[in-house]
């Protein structure tokens, strides 16, 4: 089955708690980051972790600010369609909690809608910590590096 066809089951990640009690992703076993995945990526690319992340952190930055200007415009095509773009990117490259997050906007743009500022919030607390995660494993030094690129 195509990934984007089956629908994730409803977490409630976007709407109906503060952005500081929505625990969901952890209760779930999903991780920030798939190191495993992003290692199959850079293999199969060619550019290695290293540059996947690079290339992660380059792009997904400006796909989610697309997406949380259609959250402001409350257009629920145009979230759907953006949703659905930034979650095969995340899914692609192992960010597990980020992908489930879009994946059940992408499927529930309307919800996400009825409540946009923690929908954003929680948009942003996963992109975050999967900058986070990212921004290290670039930043790498000498021999840590090496053993990223295996």
């Amino acid at each position: 089955m195509y990934y984007s066809e089956a629908r994730p089951p409803a977490l409630g990640l976007l709407t109906t708690r503060p952005a500081d009690q929505m625990s969901d992703n952890h209760e779930a076993g999903l991780r920030v980051l798939d190191v495993t995945r992003l290692h199959a990526l850079g293999d199969d690319t060619g550019l290695g972790v290293r540059g996947v992340a690079a290339l992660f952190l380059d792009q997904m930055g400006g796909q989610l600010s697309e997406l949380r200007t259609a959250i402001d415009h409350r257009s629920a095509a145009a979230v759907a369609q953006m949703a659905h773009k930034c979650a095969g990117s995340s899914v692609l490259a192992g960010m597990e909690r980020l992908s489930r997050l879009l994946r059940e906007l992408e499927h529930s743009p309307d919800e996400g809608l009825g409540h946009p500022d923690t929908c954003i919030a929680s948009l942003e607390r996963e992109f975050d910590a999967v900058m986070t995660e990212l921004s290290a494993l670039v930043a790498a030094p000498g021999d840590a590096a090496a053993s990223l690129e295996s």
